[in-house]
Formats: C-alpha cells, sequence, structure tokens
C-alpha cells in the first residue's frame, strides 16, 4: 500500500512516465512465468514424439526384412564360396591346412621351397585373415603353374603379395631361376558359427 500511495502521490506526468517503464518489465515476466514454460514443454513433445515415430518406423523395417534375412543367413553356410573357408576349432589353427596346400601347389609345379614363414593372423569380422610367406626358387614358367594351382585349391587362396628376384647374369637360351617369395593367404572361420545365426539377434546387434 505504501509504494501504491507513494506513486498516487506524484504528479500525473511521472506517474505515467513509470506506468510505461513497467510495461516491458510486466511483458517479460509474463513471458518468462508463462510463454517460457509452455513453449519448452510443446518442444519436448514435438522431439519425444518424433523420436517415437523414427523408433517405431524402424522396428517395422527390421521386422519386414527379418524373414529375408533369416533365410539369407540359414543358405550363408551353403554358399561355395563359405565351403572354401578354412576351419577352425577351439585350441587349432588353420595356418598349417594353409601351408599343406601351398605346398601341394609348390610341388605339383615341381618347385620346391626354402621356408615358410607364418604372417600376423588378425581378425576380419567374424573371419580370421591367415597367411604364410614362402620362399622358392623356381623358373618363370613354374611361376605361372603355381598361381594357376592356387586358383584351383580346395580352400580360397589367394597371393596377397608377390616379389621376384631374378639373377644379375641370365643365359640367352634358358629361363633363369629366380627367387620368389609369395605370401599366400586364406579365411578361417570358427566351426561352431558355422551353425545358421537367427535373425532376431542380427537386428538386436
Amino acid at each position: 500500500m505504501k509504494i501504491a500511495q507513494q506513486l498516487g502521490e506524484l504528479p500525473p506526468r511521472a506517474q505515467r512516465v513509470i506506468a510505461v517503464l513497467l510495461i516491458p518489465t510486466a511483458l517479460v515476466s509474463i513471458f518468462v512465468a508463462v510463454i517460457w514454460p509452455i513453449w519448452h514443454l510443446y518442444q519436448s513433445q514435438v522431439q519425444w514424439r518424433d523420436n517415437a515415430e523414427r523408433l517405431l518406423a524402424q522396428r517395422r523395417g527390421l521386422s519386414e526384412i527379418e524373414t529375408v534375412v533369416r533365410e539369407r543367413l540359414d543358405a550363408l553356410p551353403q554358399l561355395k564360396i563359405w565351403q572354401r573357408l578354412f576351419r577352425t576349432t577351439a585350441g587349432t589353427t588353420a595356418v598349417i591346412a594353409l601351408q599343406t596346400e601351398v605346398n601341394t601347389a609348390l610341388s605339383s609345379a615341381r618347385a620346391r621351397p626354402q621356408s615358410f614363414e607364418p604372417l600376423e593372423t588378425t581378425q576380419v569380422g567374424p573371419l580370421q585373415k591367415i597367411g604364410v610367406r614362402i620362399v622358392a626358387p623356381m623358373t618363370i614358367d613354374q611361376l605361372k603353374d603355381v598361381l594357376a594351382r592356387v586358383e584351383g585349391l580346395t580352400h580360397l587362396v589367394r597371393i596377397e603379395q608377390l616379389l621376384i628376384n631374378a639373377p644379375p647374369t641370365q643365359s640367352p637360351d634358358q629361363n633363369p631361376t629366380l627367387i620368389v617369395t609369395l605370401d599366400a593367404v586364406g579365411y578361417a572361420i570358427d566351426a561352431a558359427a558355422i551353425e545358421p545365426v537367427s535373425a532376431a539377434t542380427v537386428a538386436r546387434q
């Protein structure tokens, strides 16, 4: 009441000035106390609704492709390329199997390797990338034969790196003996992982 009395005692002109100055303050107070909370609540509801719609659409999409994914996963172990992967079980390695197959290709081409050196095994998704480095003397014809035989091996094997050292002096009437370094790699999978995986598990991942 004292403030009201004091304002009432002021000259009319001063009262008008004070009233004009109080209008912006009142508007700001109304915005902060009423409009801003309502606007913030509205934006939160809009964001929540968008997130919910996006999640429902994603789940609907996964549900629609579940049957297709399941069929493809079930058929995966029957694919020819899948059958050519090396198999590993608990406590076993596929490097020896890889070395044996590559050595078969070398022997068939009458190339005698000087050394075998296992390469570092790396994980590529569910597969293990295995490799072996072979150093062997051979002619260019033998090398051609080896490469052709590697492509026809039982398991999938590819030559990732090839280094050829030729002798400094060569005879014009015969192919020289080359020192060839081959990095042969293959891919191995855990035998237990060959079993079909449910599409629901994939969707959860």
